[in-house]
């Protein structure tokens, strides 16, 4: 309990020092699009699924047939937050909501703010010792659409079954995503 406070204090300490924020994200209806309220589309990203080594296309409603919610992070080799995040979601978050909620982790960018590659997807998963989640790249930059990309990590959660943006988290407060995920699981 004192580790989990001193990382969420952490968490909030490079929040402040790195750019990136925590401002609530407007609601909307369940027509298509990238706000709360939104319905997502199910775009396909190539990646490793959980536990696996070889880099596969796999839609995010792939997970459907097997969870209740997505939660989709996304992440930056420059980000600090979302490194600790990485680890958080591996220990304690994943494994808490197994078989309720699928978590992917999306790169975006490199440490130098270049597109993230196949390596870069791998170094990641080795670095944090990832088993529980599926991480993916993003050379089109879709996830670009949901917010400003200065601003890492976000965590987005969807209802599977509808495919609706339920919230979105711009900023590491990973306290808040489980929140969602609690609010939100039937």
């Amino acid at each position: 309990m004192v580790r989990r406070g001193f990382l969420t204090a952490s968490f909030v300490l490079a929040l402040s020092s790195s750019g990136c924020s925590s401002d609530p994200a407007p609601t909307g209806t369940l027509k298509d699009g990238y706000e709360v309220g939104n319905r997502l589309e199910n775009h396909t990203f190539t990646g490793r699924k959980a536990g696996e080594t070889a880099h596969v296309p796999f839609a995010l409603a792939d997970f459907k047939a097997t969870h209740q919610l997505l939660v989709l992070n996304v992440a930056a080799g420059w980000c600090s937050p979302c490194k600790e995040e990485a680890k958080e979601i591996q220990n304690t978050i994943a494994p808490k909501y197994a078989g309720k909620v699928a978590f992917v982790s999306i790169m975006l960018e490199d440490s130098a703010r270049n597109p993230a590659t196949v390596d870069n997807v791998d170094n990641w998963i080795k670095a944090y010792s990832i088993t529980s989640y599926a991480v993916a790249r993003d050379p089109d930059r879709w996830v670009a659409k949901f917010f400003d990309p200065n601003n890492m990590p976000l965590n987005v959660v969807v209802d599977l079954s509808t495919m609706k943006i339920l919230s979105k988290v711009i900023g590491a407060d990973l306290l808040r995503v489980q929140a969602d995920i609690d609010k939100n699981l039937k």
